[in-house]
């Protein structure tokens, strides 16, 4: 009888034999759980995208609405209210001739502090969304679709920069007619009496403390499920 050495194993000595037909189930399942947790990943990168999309068309429906509600407040009447190039108020109506930004008329016994109001009304309506949205994010830290749209209202606080980025260098003399209609509130409080470097710092102010909010945000919930 002829011995095999001690300590020297043959591969069909250690390694069990595996069908084919125990493999392949394994295989299947594997790449199902795959296509699932992509197809999963997928709908919600796709929810994610819809929301900020919303919330991105809603910055110019907020935008004047804030200039209707002060309108109203004051005892006005609001004649049209359009937005992306379609008349919402009074009556659905494509007019194109206002441009696909936002625009809104009223009428208002005629009062100029009042009518300067409702002109600052506009950029100041999506600031205080913005900070709103910010301090909601860090007080209850929701999670999800909540979280995503708060965080795309936070970041409403660009309206009120983008609109008096046109103004930084130049005096209100110097500022053409279409910088003056831009910068809506910045000269509407100009002609109010306040100060423009009392503006930017608080538009600028405002726009950081809604950044250091955010980071905040991010910061203590990054380990959070």
């Amino acid at each position: 009888m002829k011995l095999r050495p001690r300590g020297v194993f043959s591969c069909a000595t250690i390694l069990p034999r595996v069908s084919s037909t125990t493999i392949t189930p394994d295989i299947t399942a594997a790449a199902e759980r795959a296509a699932a947790s992509y197809e999963r990943a997928r709908q919600r990168i796709a929810m994610h995208a819809f929301v900020i999309l919303l919330c991105l068309v809603g910055l110019f429906f907020a935008h004047e609405f804030s200039h209707a509600l002060a309108a109203l407040a004051l005892g006005g009447r609001i004649l049209s209210l359009n937005v992306l190039g379609v008349q919402w108020i009074p009556a659905l109506e494509l007019r194109t001739e206002f441009g696909f930004g936002g625009y809104t008329a009223w009428l208002i016994p005629f009062n100029s502090v009042s009518t300067r109001l409702i002109v600052v009304a506009g950029s100041t309506g999506t600031l205080l969304i913005a900070m709103s949205a910010a301090l909601a994010l860090n007080l209850f830290r929701p999670r999800g679709l909540g979280r995503t749209a708060l965080v795309a209202l936070s970041l409403y606080f660009a309206d009120s920069v983008i609109h008096i980025l046109p103004v930084l260098g130049k005096t209100s003399n110097a500022a053409p007619p279409w910088v003056r209609s831009f910068a809506e509130a910045h000269y509407a409080l100009l002609d109010l009496g306040v100060r423009s470097e009392i503006y930017l710092t608080f538009v600028f102010a405002s726009a950081l403390l809604i950044l250091a909010l955010l980071f905040c945000n991010f910061y203590f919930t990054r380990h959070l499920p």
